[in-house]
């Protein structure tokens, strides 16, 4: 698998091993691709010191700086865009008051986690948009009453019936933010509201985030479960980095994959913006990659019931699971005796294709199948039928007589070749030899 240049590589650490972390990777990547240092500031603190040290460090370097975009933008402008899309489809397509209201509230809890928190109202639209809520800053009261006057019409905007829920100095700001929809003349209400994610083109330098979501959100996914997983990240925080430096079909690799909370933030980034990003997770533990990681990320995906018997609605997507075979080679770079046919199969095919050779498609002739134009073979362990020492497995005139025929460029992989260059040419043959030539960089 290549790594595109403009690839970027993010590690977290405490304060411990952060030093030693920075000159090791300052090694690998060079210190002129070091992008940049994030901190991670946890919102409790349970150290005894003077100093609180409740924070992570995020390690940011690139494969190629000279590659990677002079101006990075977080996916959140689209989603912005599209809510904003979204919302005013309502308010041109509904006429009844009752059905924008049902159709939005579901819109709603679907996009809430993108929507912007505005600080002086704190439950926006918390139980849909015309429910009559009373003023957060008027408890007990109307709402507020002042005249809106329609940006075309000139005249006021008809009021909900108990009054705007802010104060006006608080619509003014909506107002001069753009922050209000309003619909074709002063009589539509204008109290839908979107609330997107302010765009940002720079990765903050800083994040304040909760470590105990990050528990929280394994809690609600897994409420059978009595212990939670040690130290897992919060989603939010995933999302925020992979939202600025990825997008359509980039492809993310988590190599501590853990609880699987990259898995989950990628889906959630997906759904967001519609891109369709992938993800390749690593788990060591097979327990911990089998009954956490790999079933965060279906319940996820696919839906789950929380701790209420809730039905919480998935986020699309889907992935793969695969595990780790014995190495193909030994540590002299020879193929293992153990090996058989069709798991060195698999290995070439995508050594040469880049894509995955399913188990059901491993055939039994030296034929592996076709791909954008060029046919692959491989010749091992006697699959034409010699079962002496290497028998069948080096070209020669009578080899290639048997094989299965493909009208176009050939592949072959084999032990050794016996045919002229000349012969190669004419038969469209390119030889690579095993194993020196299939593995992969």
């Amino acid at each position: 698998m290549s790594i595109k240049p403009g690839a970027i590589h993010f590690a977290s650490i405490d304060e411990v091993e952060f030093a030693s972390l920075r000159i090791l990777l300052d090694e690998i990547f060079g210190v002129t691709n070091r992008v940049g240092t994030l901190v991670w500031k946890n919102a409790t603190d349970n150290n005894p010191t003077n100093i609180a040290i409740e924070h992570e460090y995020v390690l940011c370097y690139a494969r190629n700086k000279q590659k990677i975009a002079k101006e990075w933008k977080s996916a959140n402008l689209s989603v912005k865009d599209k809510l904003l899309s979204v919302g005013q489809g309502f308010v041109e397509k509904f006429k009844d008051q009752e059905e924008m209201q049902a159709a939005y509230s579901k819109w709603f809890r679907e996009y809430k986690n993108q929507l912007w928190p505005f600080e002086d109202y704190k439950f926006i639209d918390k139980g849909g948009v015309y429910t009559g809520m009373r003023a957060v800053h008027n408890p007990g009261k109307e709402g507020y009453r002042y005249d809106v006057l329609h940006p075309e019409t000139g005249k006021p905007c008809t009021q909900p019936m108990m009054g705007y829920r802010f104060p006006p100095e608080t619509m003014d700001q909506l107002l001069a933010d753009k922050r209000i929809l309003f619909g074709p003349d002063e009589k539509k209400l204008i109290e839908l509201k979107v609330y997107a994610k302010d765009y940002r083109a720079k990765l903050s330098s800083l994040f304040e985030l909760d470590g105990r979501v990050g528990t929280n959100e394994i809690k609600e996914l897994f409420p059978e479960s009595k212990r939670a997983f040690d130290f897992p990240k919060p989603t939010g925080l995933i999302e925020e980095l992979i939202s600025f430096v990825t997008t359509s079909d980039d492809l993310i690799l988590d190599s501590f994959a853990g609880s699987g909370t990259t898995g989950q933030a990628t889906l959630t980034l997906n759904r967001a913006d519609r891109q369709q990003r992938r993800f390749i997770l690593i788990e060591m533990k097979p327990s911990i990659a089998t009954d956490l990681t790999a079933e965060r990320v279906r319940r996820a995906a696919q839906g789950y019931a929380n701790a209420k018997g809730e039905k919480i609605e998935g986020l699309g997507g889907g992935f793969r699971y695969c595990e780790l075979g014995e190495p193909l080679f030994d540590e002299q770079g020879k193929i293992r005796d153990s090996v058989n046919f069709g798991e060195l199969a698999r290995h070439v095919y995508f050594t040469e294709t880049g894509e995955p050779l399913p188990r059901e498609r491993v055939p039994n002739t030296p034929f592996l199948g076709a791909c954008r134009g060029v046919g692959i073979y491989l010749l091992y362990n006697g699959i034409l039928g010699d079962k002496s020492a290497n028998g069948g497995n080096v070209l020669t005139r009578a080899i290639l007589a048997k094989l299965p025929p493909y009208d176009g460029q050939k592949v072959i992989y084999c032990a050794g070749c016996l045919l002229g260059r000349d012969r190669l040419r004419v038969e469209g043959i390119v030889v690579r030899q095993t194993p020196y030539e299939i593995k992969v960089s």
